[in-house]
């Protein structure tokens, strides 16, 4: 990566944008379910995947179904072949974990499961996604969005959820820490809070001195 490269707000999905994608992808799993239909099932999926793993578009697109681990507080998945051909397990949040377990449990009433080696992911007519086609589903329910910028929402949430660049960078797959340091300057939220927090300290500087030298005064 680039070292002067910075991640600037419209590589990301700021809250509203979030919120929005997230209830939007439970609208379409509730009519896939209710009109039986699919792919609808499957782009809920998609959406999910991206923005709870924070995984990039070739690591989803090779995802197979053993490839998940469901253990309760323990949940996980494993990223076989990562960048740089590197292996990494990515745990998975409850709520995520069971998302999953439904999904899986769809797939296989569906056949689509026989073997764990099976892919996670797939379409309509071939058994996986290839790496253009889960853009172009992405692309439909965000169109001003990257599909890459799922993972970097996935980085700054993580990193504004936890203050922990050490677990960013080991959920992203990062060689190095330094590569995910852009995550901890980007967040507006924290920006924000962080001005508000400075204005309330300077403003409280300034009512204790204004009390001083009005004490000063009343006993001068």
């Amino acid at each position: 990566m680039n070292p002067n490269w910075e991640i600037t707000p419209e590589k990301f999905l700021n809250r509203d944008e979030l919120t929005r994608l997230l209830l939007r992808a439970e609208e379409i799993k509730t009519i896939g379910v209710a009109r039986k239909r699919p792919q609808l099932i499957r782009d809920w999926m998609i959406i999910r995947t991206f923005i709870f793993t924070g995984l990039r578009r070739f690591e989803v697109a090779e995802l197979h179904c053993g490839d998940f681990k469901i253990f309760g507080g323990n949940s996980h998945l494993v990223v076989r072949k990562g960048k740089g051909g590197k292996t990494r397990h990515v745990h998975l949040a409850k709520g995520f974990a069971a998302d999953v377990r439904w999904y899986l449990k769809w797939k296989v009433e569906r056949g689509e499961i026989q073997s764990p080696e099976d892919f996670f992911l797939r379409s309509e007519r071939s058994p996986k996604y290839a790496p253009s086609g889960l853009y172009k589903r992405w692309k439909k329910y965000v169109p001003n969005h990257r599909l890459h910028d799922a993972r970097h929402t996935a980085a700054t949430v993580l990193y504004e959820a936890t203050n922990n660049l050490r677990l960013v960078q080991k959920t992203l797959g990062h060689s190095s820490l330094t590569v995910t340091q852009v995550y901890a300057d980007i967040s507006p939220e924290h920006s924000i809070a962080g001005m508000n927090a400075m204005e309330r300290l300077l403003g409280s500087l300034g009512r204790t001195k204004a009390t001083s030298v009005a004490t000063a005064i009343a006993t001068g």
